[in-house]
This record gives C-alpha cells, structure tokens and sequence, in this order.
C-alpha cells in the first residue's frame, strides 16, 4: 500500500523502491496457527486542520543557555509516520518531549492546532503502575465513575481480556504492561502519537498487532526505535537529530545506515591525519612500527568481522529451531505458556539479529 500511494512522489520514490526491493526478497508464508489473536485498536483521532504542531527556528534543552538542539524547521501533519533516527545521545527523547509540551522552547516558537491532543509513550510511565492494582484499577484511576464493563471494553481493544484485566499488574508479562500503558496514553484518542522504543517488551504477535494497529491509525506518528522492521514497515519520512540539530532525511533506512558508516570511515581517516600532521615527518623506524601497528589493527578488525558473522549465523540457527518448534501442529496441543515463551523468544532473537547485522556491517565497513 505504501508503493502504490507514493510510487509516483518524487520524495518517496526512493523509499518506494526499496521497500519493492524488501518485498521481492520476501517469501510468503502460511500463518502458524495460534490461539486467540492479539489485536491493537488505536482511537480514531478528530480530523484537525494542518498543520498539527510547527516548530521554527526553536531550540530545546534542559539548562538555560545549554540547548541540546536548535534551529528546529519542522512540521507535523495528520497522516505523518516518521521514524526519528539517531545516535543515543543525540536529543532524540528531548525532540518528543518538546513535541509532547513537557519541555518549553529556548528559542524560536512552537504552534499546536487548536485542541490538538497528543498521545506520549515512554518505556519509564510503566514504572508508574502500582504492581498490586489490575490493568482495570489502574484505567479506572485514570477515568473515575466510568462503568466496569466500558473499562473492560476499552482493555479488550488492546489484547487485555477478561483474565489479563483482572490480574495484578505485577504479574503480567513486559508485553500486556506495555499495551496497557499504549492503552493509557491513547485514552482520549489523541490526534499525535509519539512512540519512544514501543515494541520493547512485545512478542512478536504483538509487535506485528502494533504495525497493524499504526498503519491503520488515523492521525500522526512520530517513532524513536532500534526495530527496524518496524521502521520500515510504518515510516513515511524519516527525521535525523545529530550535530545539535534535526532535520528530514530525503532517502530510506539504508541509505541512511550506508551515510553513518561513510561518516564513521571519515572520521576515523581526519583522526589518522591529524595525527600524521602534528608529527612532523616520521622516520623510517617510526614508519615501519605505524605500519606493524595498522598491520595489528587489521588483522582485529578481520577478526571481529569473523566474530560478528559467527554471532549472526548463530542467532539465525536459533530462530530456525524455533521456528520449526512453532510450526509443530503438536505444541498448540501444550501448555500456553510455552507457546507465549517461544513466541517472546522468537521477538528477543529477531531484535539480536537486527543488532548483529548492523554489528557485522560496520566490523565489514572496517576490515575493508
């Protein structure tokens, strides 16, 4: 559906394109049977007039005069999916704070449309639920006087039925915390939703319910991820905060992953010159134990190149062995519980694969 909408779009074609690239190396694969489906149903937002949220010319931070980013030029309208990216460190969780009006501009302005509502997850509000109280006293706390039974219908749209609502949240699993809280911050069916690391904690079939439950929302998303799946499968736009800033990227996941690695490789090169330069010329002594050093450091760089593609072929056996588990008509017949395991480990694995890769490809990048 994304190609077919922007295939013609000058500024998403590249985007287009790699996605059909994506699709061409995707095999189609019959559905493991499973028990009750996770389902997400994200509020349908009030359409409001664009733009939903303009920064100009803004700065952001938490010490006067000390702005972790400035000259912010950025829009947000309703069918916005943007995947903001960049290094820890960078003011990534800064950006969505000043989106969400917990943080003030330094400098510069910021405009929200009328009546503008914004949903803000973060992984520390689920810190915030008392482990004693049930996913239905927490809602409750947070909508006092409404009835049990429309509760309970506002849990069931995101996967917490009768058994999970009436648990202890201390007791449920990293996933059901989580989509109880997507349920919390989405109460009042907010027109902007901002996303910080969401599918931590969530199984598989809930990470693939939360794409689902994205793609179909009606309103903007703007997502801090290390899943890449999901940045691929729900962002439109990409943003990127480094140097003290933040700006659109005009291209798609890995021409971004190939621009970090050429700046790596850069930097690396200025280091190396700046170094020769303040040395004046080296003897041949001095030249010949720089060569015997760079020879060393080659030689690591090979070897933690060989270490990353061992770790990578050794996460993709697991997953297979797994995944040969959950094709066994014979475990839907077992315990639940060991169906929910498999399937947690099977989401942890897809997320130490995505890591390793990048791992593998800049140890490649490096040993040349």
């Amino acid at each position: 559906s994304f190609v077919d909408r922007f295939r013609y779009k000058a500024t998403k074609a590249r985007q287009a394109q790699s996605r059909l690239k994506a699709l061409a190396r995707m095999e189609e694969l019959q559905p493991l049977p499973t028990g009750r489906p996770v389902t997400f149903r994200l509020p349908d937002p009030e359409d409001t007039a664009p733009p939903l949220v303009t920064l100009e010319n803004a700065s952001v931070g938490y010490e006067p005069g000390r702005a972790v980013l400035g000259q912010l030029n950025l829009r947000l309208d309703m069918d916005d999916r943007i995947a903001l990216l960049g290094e820890n460190g960078n003011g990534k969780t800064t950006l969505l704070r000043l989106l969400a009006g917990r943080l003030d501009p330094m400098t510069g302005s910021i405009r929200r449309s009328p009546k503008l509502r914004i949903g803000h997850f973060t992984q520390q509000q689920i810190s915030k639920f008392e482990p004693a109280r049930t996913p239905c006293e927490e809602l409750g706390a947070l909508l006092p006087g409404e009835a049990s039974a429309e509760l309970r219908s506002r849990l069931s749209r995101f996967g917490i039925l009768k058994d999970q609502a009436d648990t202890p949240t201390g007791r449920l699993s990293g996933g059901e915390i989580a989509r109880l809280l997507l349920c919390c911050v989405t109460l009042d069916a907010p027109q902007v939703l901002l996303l910080d690391e969401p599918t931590n904690h969530l199984d598989m079939e809930s990470r693939q319910a939360l794409i689902d439950a994205i793609n179909g929302y009606r309103g903007a998303v703007v997502l801090v991820t290390h899943d890449l799946h999901l940045v691929e499968l729900c962002a439109d736009r990409l943003w990127v905060a480094e140097g003290g800033g933040c700006r659109p990227f005009d291209g798609d996941m890995q021409e971004y992953r190939a621009g970090v690695l050429r700046a790596r490789r850069a930097g690396r090169w200025n280091d190396h010159r700046r170094r020769q330069a303040g040395g004046g010329n080296p003897s041949g002594r001095e030249r010949r134990r720089d060569k015997a050093l760079e020879r060393e450091r080659q030689a690591r760089r090979r070897k933690a190149a060989s270490a990353a593609e061992r770790l990578v072929e050794q996460l993709c056996r697991e997953r297979v062995d797994i995944e040969e588990l959950l094709s066994d008509p014979a475990i839907y017949r077992g315990p639940v519980g060991r169906i929910t395991e498999l399937n947690q480990k099977l989401a942890e694995l897809e997320r130490a694969i995505a890591s390793a890769e990048s791992a593998w490809l800049a140890a490649e990048e490096a040993a040349g």
